[in-house]
């Protein structure tokens, strides 16, 4: 599962920096930063582990630096549970070109250390990432094959279908009385909605506790 920069977007000499400076925030916590005759390739995750990160010049490995000013391939090798919760969104629809954007998006965010703020989670993200992964809705690949309702369709539904009225809500009456209207007068939470709060609920302690 791959994504091809051809704009300039990742810059490998950056994104190595921000690597062996541990600017970075993933469940992955294993990283080598690799140089050859093709380039710079940095990894993010262990080669053994079910999601792994991979950053290179694609045009250097195809010896096309003549034809192709700029090629940088972002790569996700995905194993065991992984690859079958991605074959399970490539069976629902999903563009290959979102799925490996929101996996970035998920479980990757490069950031701009902080000097007054000591929790990294708080910093901001890089604006170069930012641009990278822009636009693309956050996927977790922790979804189980058999969940007919998750988040990814939660989110299509919410910003796709009633985006526009809640936002002329929010926009008439602020975001505080929207919520008090919403917890006031929302029915009572279905089946598949309280599933997929589990699920993901499960999913985001997998991801915190069971990367190398």
């Amino acid at each position: 599962d791959d994504d091809d920069d051809y704009e300039g977007k990742l810059n490998l000499n950056t994104i190595a920096k921000s690597v062996r400076s541990q600017n970075y925030i993933s469940p992955m916590k294993s990283w080598e930063v690799a140089q050859s005759n093709k380039g710079i390739t940095v990894y993010i995750g262990s080669m053994k582990s079910e999601l792994m990160f991979r950053f290179y010049d694609k045009a250097a490995e195809r010896n096309r630096q003549d034809e192709i000013d700029h090629w940088v391939r972002a790569e996700a090798q995905l194993r065991d549970q992984r690859a079958k919760a991605f074959l399970q969104l490539m069976s629902q629809g999903v563009p290959i070109g979102e799925v490996a954007g929101g996996i970035f998006k998920h479980y990757l965010r490069f950031v701009k250390p902080s000097l007054t703020e000591s929790n990294r989670s708080r910093w901001q993200t890089s604006s170069w990432w930012a641009k990278f992964i822009k636009g693309y809705e956050d996927i977790s690949l922790w979804t189980p094959c058999d969940q007919e309702y998750n988040l990814y369709k939660c989110k299509c539904y919410v910003f796709g279908q009633a985006g526009g009225a809640i936002d002329a809500l929010i926009e008439l009456e602020g975001l505080d009385h929207f919520y008090q209207e919403l917890q006031k007068t929302k029915p009572e939470r279905n089946d598949k909605y309280q599933n997929m709060i589990n699920v993901e609920r499960s999913n985001r302690n997998e991801d915190n506790y069971n990367e190398s």
